[in-house]
């Protein structure tokens, strides 16, 4: 499912040079990594004796650069439609 999602969240209308996937990695089998990292996405991998979704968007929030301005975040079933960025785009204002 997790490929799935990652794949669908690069199709995209809004310019690829102006976006990033990232995918939080946590206990993901070792196939399912490999098939993401041949994929033009951000991997990050998170290991935590006891994981929570808050350790694991903190860990990746982290390791972003900081020029991002805004941040998406989806669980591994959630599809975007191909506009979602245009149109968030178009109403979210600039800094």
């Amino acid at each position: 499912m997790i490929l799935d999602s990652a794949k669908r969240a690069l199709e995209q209308t809004y310019p690829a040079t102006h976006y990033r996937v990232a995918v939080i990695a946590d206990s993901l089998q070792p196939v399912t990594l490999l098939a993401l990292r041949q994929l033009p996405i951000d991997v990050v991998e998170v290991h935590f004796e006891s994981s929570t979704k808050v350790k694991s968007l903190n860990t990746a929030l982290t390791s972003l650069p900081d020029e991002m301005d805004y941040v998406v975040i989806l669980d591994a079933d959630n599809v975007m439609a191909s506009d979602f960025l245009v149109k968030i785009n178009s109403v979210v204002p600039r800094r």
